[in-house]
């Protein structure tokens, strides 16, 4: 065969074998198309469903039935501890079946040649997804669930809020972080776990915090439980002080939490070192003498045993009481420390103390007073009288004569007081027992037994002078820490005699007269400034009969005084009390009984 037809039989015979493969493969097409033209190629899975093979009927049945199946699932939404449960279909989230098996089921049905060819080929080997393109979520359904949860969350923020009202009760306003749903956030969550298909999810909460919190607080209530509950009650010696809650809240200060300290109550300090002050002036007193009957031949009889002193340790008694008082401790009776002072011990036979003569007295007369100045002199007579002073003791007015109260027995007379700068008479208990303690001074001073406190009145009395001499006078006043106080410095026992026979307040000193001489010398009066003898002022007093008058101070001139008074044992030693007094001038004071505090007609 020549060379020439050789090369046209092999062009023949290649045309022929691509014209073969081209019908052959056209053929096979054909014969897949037609197989499958109702039917969704292999390989195609549409919401996780494997359709292939499946006509668009039995896909759709088949995919709406997984994403049913899907769409009832359960959600979890989580605050905290506290989760809602719903279906994935209740926050919206929708599945286009239909739309996602056509897209399905025209996959690889378009299209020829060689693009066609390789997208039927791939078939073979590969799963093709559908789906994801038609999956939704209802914003409505959604923001409609989100809505209700708002509400359930939702919490206001609440200050905390303490006070004590008059009557004694705390009140508390609890605090509370206000709480709000973050809707656009907690909206993206749910998209977030729908996405990914977790079977949970957060939400997204705000909170606001208060300024303070409850524990920031709970001190302070405690504090007010504790002082609250009732009546507190401090015991010092053989007395009782209460208070009521209201007597103690108006002296509590409410300290609010700041810079991280928690609140607290706080007390007046100055009150509760008040309260102190006026326990001690109630109960520090020296021991109380005995009281013993002299009979005048120096026979003795014991008629009142001996009573301890008491000293109240008053920086201990002060913490003890801030720490009540504040509600730092729960109880309500507090027993406050106190000195037990024991008093002095009686000889057996109490005639060996030598009780043989009266060595000094002083009288001052009472009989003009009003009568409850009188009875308070008399009854001050009978406290006072058989008290017996043992050597080194020292002797105290407060406290041998005990509470100068109303409830002690003593009345309301007169006594005289500084009212702003200005010296006046006035209505007071127990008053006139001032007398009483300048006639028990009078005859300690002359026999020279040691002074150890004394004050003098704010103007001169002439009916106390003693032997003639000014400047011999004492006022007490247990609230104001004045007393009349002196030491038996000798070696022998003193006994007190008090007697007041209606016109005169006598004191005898019974005893031995110490071995020592007294020099007192004539007092030196200088700056006297005179009083106005001629007018008489006249003023209302409420608590006298309508129309009655009472003289309760009489003009008399102001002076300085100064007395001094020389001890000298037999060895020779000296010990000099130099005084010097200084008295205000008093005024003739007329007081008139008035019904509305004004001066009636004629005054």
């Amino acid at each position: 065969m020549s060379r020439r037809r050789k090369l046209i039989w092999l062009t023949r015979l290649s045309w022929g074998g691509a014209l073969l493969f081209v019908v052959l493969l056209v053929g096979v097409v054909a014969t897949y198309q037609y197989r499958e033209q109702s039917q969704i190629r292999d390989g195609i899975n549409v919401f996780g469903v494997d359709v292939s093979g499946m006509t668009v009927d039995e896909a759709t049945a088949a995919v709406r039935a997984e994403t049913e199946a899907r769409a009832s699932q359960p959600l979890l939404l989580v605050d905290g501890e506290t989760t809602w449960e719903v279906t994935q279909s209740e926050v919206g989230l929708r599945f286009d079946v239909d739309s996602a098996v056509a897209e399905a089921f025209a996959e690889g049905r378009s299209g020829y040649g060689p693009d066609r060819l390789a997208v039927l080929w791939h078939f073979r080997d590969a799963t093709v997804r559908y789906g994801d393109g038609h999956i939704a979520v209802d914003t409505q359904a959604t923001s409609d669930v989100l809505a209700g949860l708002a509400t359930d969350i939702y919490l206001p923020t609440i200050q905390p809020d303490f006070s004590i009202d008059d009557v004694g009760q705390y009140h508390y306003v609890t605090a509370q972080t206000g709480r709000e749903l973050d809707v656009d956030a907690s909206r993206a969550d749910i998209l977030s776990a729908l996405a990914g298909g977790a079977s949970s999810t957060d939400l997204t909460v705000t909170e606001y915090p208060p300024v303070a919190h409850n524990e920031d607080y709970a001190p302070l209530i405690a504090q007010a439980e504790n002082v609250l509950d009732g009546p507190i009650t401090l015991i010092a010696g053989d007395q009782t002080w209460s208070f009521t809650p209201t007597d103690i809240t108006s002296r509590l200060t409410i300290v609010e939490p700041a810079n991280g300290e928690p609140g607290h109550l706080q007390l007046d300090e100055q009150w509760a070192i008040a309260v102190i002050d006026e326990i001690g002036w109630a109960i520090d007193r020296t021991p109380q003498s005995p009281r013993v009957w002299w009979d005048g031949n120096g026979q003795l009889t014991v008629m009142q045993q001996p009573k301890a002193g008491y000293n109240i340790k008053a920086g201990e008694a002060l913490d003890m009481t801030r720490a009540v008082f504040s509600g730092d401790t729960a109880e309500n009776s507090v027993i406050l420390p106190v000195d037990v002072l024991l008093p002095p011990s009686l000889p057996a036979d109490l005639n060996a103390l030598g009780l043989t003569s009266v060595i000094a007295e002083s009288s001052t007369p009472y009989g003009g007073s009003i009568e409850p100045r009188k009875h308070n002199i008399e009854l001050a007579a009978q406290i006072l009288n058989g008290v017996m002073v043992m050597p080194g003791q020292t002797f105290s007015f407060n406290s041998e004569i005990g509470p100068m109260t109303l409830d002690a027995g003593f009345e309301i007379a007169y006594g005289i007081a500084n009212l702003d700068g200005k010296l006046r008479t006035i209505p007071t208990e127990a008053g006139g027992i001032c007398q009483v303690a300048t006639t028990v001074f009078q005859p300690v001073f002359a026999t020279g037994y040691e002074i150890v406190q004394r004050t003098t009145h704010s103007y001169w009395i002439p009916s106390y002078s003693y032997n003639g001499m000014v400047g011999l006078d004492s006022t007490v006043d247990p609230a104001s820490g004045l007393d009349l106080k002196w030491t038996n410095n000798s070696e022998h026992a003193v006994l007190i005699q008090a007697i007041a026979d209606g016109d005169n307040f006598t004191i005898k000193l019974i005893g031995q007269r110490p071995n020592w001489e007294v020099k007192i010398d004539e007092p030196i009066i200088t700056d006297i400034d005179w009083a106005d003898e001629e007018t008489v002022y006249y003023e209302p007093d409420t608590s006298i009969p309508v129309g009655q008058t009472v003289t309760v101070e009489h003009a008399h001139e102001g002076f300085d005084v100064r007395i001094v008074r020389t001890v000298t044992r037999p060895d020779g030693d000296q010990r000099v009390w130099d005084g010097k007094m200084s008295y205000g001038k008093s005024r003739n004071v007329v007081l008139v009984g008035s019904e509305d505090g004004s001066l009636p007609p004629g005054f």
